[in-house]
Formats: structure tokens, sequence, C-alpha cells
């Protein structure tokens, strides 16, 4: 009886480490253990492909020290005296002392080793390859980097930009200031003349022995002098539009009384030009300023006759969602 139960026993305990060395074998990561002398007592082949150890020095047994010398001859663990380093990884061992750390191997690869102590004593260490992990750190180390580059060279970039628009914003604002500047002192000045010169032709026109055709030539100077002042007029508001000197005074009126206004005074002009000036009644009120609405139509009616000489100026309004469509049509 007393043979069964220690045949059992034994059974048991070769099945126990049967398992133990599979398990060892079919880890992922290498793996080594040592007793509580330091001799090496299992071990899968994942350790000694990472390692390439010589066959004679792995055995059941072998000191782990030799192993630990072997690696340190190779370089595998930084530089400094043989002996010493040797005896300072034994000495993590016979305390117990948990350690994790990585290694780079001579083929490139980076190991990474982690070791802690067994009940009742001895060491278990786990070497695991992570090269592929800390490449992929590396890559993307690089790509952060690249990016943030990027992202700085960009952003310089549209800083400079932003620069260059503001200098160039701020040298039209000063360019536009000086034009408008400009326009409203030369047309203040070249008004003057021009106002002088319509009272010679108002003091000429009242004599009593000109001609018909010296009185026709009279009232053509002045209608000439009339549009250049005009012009000049317009070339004064709008540099006081531009640069904001002028408001808008919003009224209502009646949109017909304006074409009218424009009628006559387009009506010699007409005649001049052999143009078939024709209006559209229109019953529509608008909310504008009267004064600026006139110059605009005033403006674009003088530009229809002035191509439509000789033919036909249609002036008129549609109404259209609620809005009003001014129309100024000719056939040239």
């Amino acid at each position: 009886l007393a043979v069964l139960v220690e045949d059992a026993s034994s059974q048991r305990q070769e099945f126990s480490q049967n398992l133990l060395q599979s398990a060892i074998e079919n880890a992922s990561e290498g793996i080594s253990i040592v007793d509580d002398e330091l001799r090496l007592v299992a071990w899968n082949k994942k350790y000694l492909d990472l390692f390439e150890y010589p066959a004679e020095l792995v055995y059941m047994g072998s000191p782990i020290s030799a192993l630990i010398r072997h690696n340190v001859q190779r370089g595998l663990c930084g530089t400094g005296d043989i002996d010493s380093q040797v005896e300072r990884r034994l000495d993590f061992l016979r305390k117990g002392s948990p350690h994790s750390s990585e290694r780079q191997q001579v083929s490139g690869q980076t190991i990474r080793i982690e070791g802690n102590p067994l009940p009742g004593g001895g060491f278990v260490m786990l070497f695991s390859d992570i090269t592929a992990y800390r490449q992929a750190e590396q890559v993307l180390k690089e790509a952060n980097l690249d990016l943030e580059t990027r992202v700085y060279e960009r952003t310089l970039t549209l800083a400079k930009t932003n620069e260059a628009l503001a200098k160039a914003h701020e040298k039209a604002e000063q360019a536009h200031l000086k034009k408008s500047q400009y326009l409203n002192a030369c047309s203040h000045d070249l008004m003057q003349p021009l106002e002088a010169a319509r009272l010679f032709t108002s003091a000429l026109s009242e004599q009593n022995n000109l001609t018909t055709v010296q009185q026709r030539q009279v009232e053509n100077i002045d209608r000439s002098l009339k549009a250049a002042n005009d012009l000049l007029a317009d070339l004064a508001e709008i540099a006081r539009l531009e640069s904001g000197n002028i408001k808008a005074n919003i009224t209502a009126f009646a949109l017909n009384e304006l074409f009218e206004d424009l009628a006559q005074e387009f009506s010699a002009l007409a005649i001049e030009k052999s143009v078939e000036f024709r209006l559209a009644v229109s019953k529509v009120w608008v909310k504008s300023d009267r004064h600026l609405l006139r110059r605009i139509i005033q403006n674009l009616v003088g530009n229809a006759f002035r191509y439509a000489s000789p033919g036909k100026v249609l002036l008129g309004a549609r109404v259209f969602n609620n809005q009003v469509i001014i129309q100024i049509l000719d056939n040239g």
C-alpha cells in the first residue's frame, strides 16, 4: 500500500512538472527560473532564441552566474567592469528584489526584462521582445514632431500673411483717404472757375444784341459748363461718401416726381442729341435719399444719352419682391 501511495505521488509530481514545462514552453515570452541557490531549473526555447546561448552553458542546474557573465562579455549589459556587473545582477537575485529594465541586443532587438521572486526562494525572469512596439513608438514620435514642425511653420506663415495683409490694408486705407482728399480738393478748386465762367455766360446771355446763332452758342457753352460742374460735384460727393462724411437723409417720396425732374433736365439735351427720351409713368413711392438717388439716376441717364445718340432712352421702374427696380434702357 505504501508503494502504491508513493507511486501515485510520484506520478502527480511528474504530471505537474510536465504541465509547468508545457506552459513555460508555449509562453510568448522568454522564461527562465532559478532556485534559491541561483541555479537554472527551467527555461523555454524563446529564452534560448533571444540570447543565443552556447549549448554547453544551458542545462538543468547550471549556475545563472555563467549565463550572466556570458551576456556581460557580449556587451549586452552596458559598459564597465565585468565582475562588478555580474555581481550586481546576482545581488538582485539573492535579495529577491523585483526589477524591470530594457536591453538593446546586438541584433538590434529591444528586450524588456522583468524579474520577480518566487515563494520559498528562487526567481522567475520574463524576457519580452518589444522591438516592434518601440519602433512604432519612435515612428509616432517622429510623426508628432513632423506634425508639430509643420503646424509651427504653417502658423508662422499664416502670421506673416496676416501681418502682410494688415500692412496692405493699412496702405490701401491711407491711399483711399488720400484719393478722397485729392478728389474733394480738386473738385472744389475746379468748381470755382467753372462757376465764374457760368456767371459770365449768364451775363452774356442777357445781352439784347446777340444774334440767334450767338445766343445758341452761349446756351451750349453754359450747358457744357454746367455738365462739367455737375461732374465735379459728383466727384466731390463720391469723395465725401467714401470718407463717411455724408449721411443719407432717408425720406419717402413719389418716384415719378424724380423722373419728371430728370425729364425736364434732359429735354434740351435730348433735342440736341436727337434722342427720344421717354418716361414710364410710375405710381411707386420709395424710401431713400432723394438727392443721392437723383445723382445716381442722373449719371446712368447721362451714360445712356452718350451711347444712344441718336436713338431712344427709356426711364422706368417696376416692383419685384417688395423691391423697386429702376431701369434705364437704351438702344446704344
